[in-house]
C-alpha cells in the first residue's frame, strides 16, 4: 500500500475514534438522564480505546512507509511517544472511574478532549469541516461533566440493594 493510501486509513481511524469518544461520553449523560445503567456507553468508550489503538497502528505503518517523515512533521519521536503514553494513561484513568465521575475519569476525559481539540482547532483554517469533531467532543464532554448524574443506589431498610 502506498503512503497516500495508508494516510487515508490514518484519517479514517482518527475520525472513527473521535466519534466513539463523543458517543461514549454523551451516552453517559443520556443514560443518567434516563435513569439507565450506562453499560452501553462504557462499551463505546472501550471501543474508542481499541479504535485509537488501531489508529496508532496505522500511524506506525505510515511511519515505516514514509521513513519517519510523518512523525517528524508532528514534532518528532519524543513528542509523539509522550502523546501516546499520555493518551493511554488518560484513557485508562477515564475508563476506571467514568461511571462514578471519579476525579481520575474526569481528568482523563479532559486530557483526551484537549488532545482532540488541539489537533482539530489547528486545522480549521485549512478546512472548516474540522470544526465538527471539535464541537462534537466539546458537547459530549460538557454533557458528561455538567449533565445529570445517576444517583448511587442506597441500601433499603433491610440492608439489601
Amino acid at each position: 500500500m502506498s503512503p497516500a493510501q495508508i494516510a487515508v486509513w490514518v484519517r479514517l481511524t482518527a475520525r472513527v475514534s473521535v466519534a466513539l469518544y463523543s458517543l461514549g461520553l454523551g451516552g453517559f449523560a443520556v443514560a443518567a438522564f434516563r435513569g439507565r445503567d450506562p453499560r452501553a456507553a462504557l462499551r463505546v468508550l472501550q471501543s474508542f480505546v481499541l479504535s485509537h489503538t488501531i489508529h496508532f497502528g496505522f500511524v506506525a505503518w505510515l511511519t515505516v512507509a514514509t521513513a519517519g517523515e510523518n512523525i517528524m512533521r508532528r514534532g518528532g519521536w519524543l513528542l509523539t511517544s509522550i502523546v501516546g503514553v499520555v493518551f493511554y494513561a488518560a484513557a485508562f484513568a477515564m475508563l476506571s472511574g467514568v461511571r462514578q465521575h471519579h476525579r481520575s475519569a474526569v481528568s482523563g476525559a479532559i486530557v483526551i478532549w484537549l488532545m482532540f481539540v488541539i489537533t482539530y482547532l489547528g486545522r480549521i483554517p485549512t478546512n472548516i469541516v474540522f470544526a465538527l469533531p471539535a464541537a462534537a467532543t466539546s458537547i459530549a464532554l460538557g454533557a458528561y461533566l455538567f449533565g445529570p448524574r445517576k444517583p448511587a443506589p442506597h441500601p433499603t431498610v433491610t440492608g439489601k440493594l
